[in-house]
């Protein structure tokens, strides 16, 4: 997405809430519109690897770029990490997904960082200690020169939760295509 892209050009670190209908769109434009040199480094909580690929692949992107920490795949079968892809126990592995994270991200220049979803954490960890993760790894982004675009829903319920840790990020924003 444009918009978001562009804030991208300008901060560091973006949490985009948007609303349910039109979440997967601008993920997939958002996708499209990094810059091509960019390796991009998706964190998924919610799809499985490969349903993620074909779908990183459905919007025009090179999935060789694209190098994929998935939290989910494991609850459902037992897989191994390939050059590409990290798995993750579970979504409620936070000190597993901020060290692996934080090795990503040292390991490579010029990346910009997706995390689908802050939502989804919400379903497998109390609020207060989604929080503390975010902080944690919104911090160690700051040590790098990673961009990073931090996805949520835009829910009723957790529109508490989205005030309180917006004062961790450069900008919030609510794309609107």
């Amino acid at each position: 997405m444009k918009d978001l892209v562009e804030a991208l050009s300008k901060h560091q670190t973006i949490l985009s809430v948007v609303e349910s209908d039109k979440y997967n769109a601008v993920i997939a434009d958002t996708l499209k519109e990094l810059p091509q040199d960019a390796e991009i480094v998706y964190v998924t909580l919610n799809k499985t690897a490969s349903s993620l690929e074909d779908y990183i692949v459905k919007a025009g992107v090179k999935v060789d770029r694209v190098t994929i920490i998935d939290c989910i795949s494991k609850t459902i079968q037992d897989i191994r990490d390939t050059e590409r892809i990290i798995y993750l126990d579970s979504p409620r592995a936070l000190s597993d997904l901020s060290f692996v994270l934080t090795g990503v991200l040292k390991s490579k220049k010029n990346i910009y960082l997706l995390f689908d979803s802050l939502t989804t954490l919400l379903v497998y960890s109390d609020k207060p200690v989604v929080a503390r993760f975010l902080l944690n790894i919104v911090n160690r982004i700051r040590d790098t020169s990673c961009k990073a675009a931090l996805f949520a829903v835009d829910v009723e319920e957790h529109k508490d939760f989205f005030k309180e840790v917006s004062i961790f990020v450069d900008q919030v924003i609510k794309p609107t295509g």
